[in-house]
């Protein structure tokens, strides 16, 4: 079995050969991070043997990648909640973090709508207006 890196994404190939016919024929499977599983993808062997995007790497770095990728997105999932709990006006402490201010944010933006969403006024207004749900 071989393992490959590109960024963030691993892929494993069910074979020791050298690049050659018989690892183009291989089976391959990329980590599906949302289901956490291992996904067989056909045409992968082609990429990783044409393209030369792919470094091969050990098991154990693959399996490290794929650990610190899972962190990650737990410490996302954490900064969205934060954003829903903040109050009206707390600036973004992630500021300067791109992807950690953008999951705070959009979890704030929620916590807003939400807020108006359920506002008195919001609600007369439906009273009023029924169908504009």
């Amino acid at each position: 079995m071989r393992y490959f890196r590109n960024g963030n994404r691993v892929v494993r190939v069910h074979t020791d050969a050298s690049f050659g016919e018989d690892f183009i024929t291989a089976r391959a499977e990329v980590y599906s991070m949302k289901r956490g599983v291992w996904v067989e993808r056909s045409g992968m062997t082609s990429e990783i043997a044409y393209t030369g995007d792919w470094d091969p790497c050990s098991q154990r770095d693959a399996e490290s990648a794929i650990a610190r990728r899972l962190s990650r997105v737990d410490e996302i999932k954490r900064v969205h909640a934060e954003g829903l709990a903040a109050a009206v006006g707390t600036p973004n402490p992630y500021r300067g973090r791109r992807s950690l201010a953008v999951a705070w944010m959009t979890g704030y933006r929620k916590m807003l709508d939400d807020m108006l969403a359920n506002s008195p006024a919001r609600q007369a207004y439906l009273r009023e207006h029924p169908g504009e749900r």
